[in-house]
């Protein structure tokens, strides 16, 4: 399983990717977690 998460620098997204790797299940195998931030250009 992949996990994208948008936002993940944020305080929800940044916990919510600590939790997923925890689980053990995102992380490894064939899964991956994918965090992406800043998607703006004018800051």
């Amino acid at each position: 399983m992949s996990i994208l998460v948008t936002g993940g620098a944020g305080f929800v997204g940044s916990h919510l990717i600590e939790r997923l790797a925890r689980r053990g299940g995102a992380v490894g195998g064939d899964g991956s977690i994918v965090c992406l931030d800043n998607f703006n250009d004018y800051y």
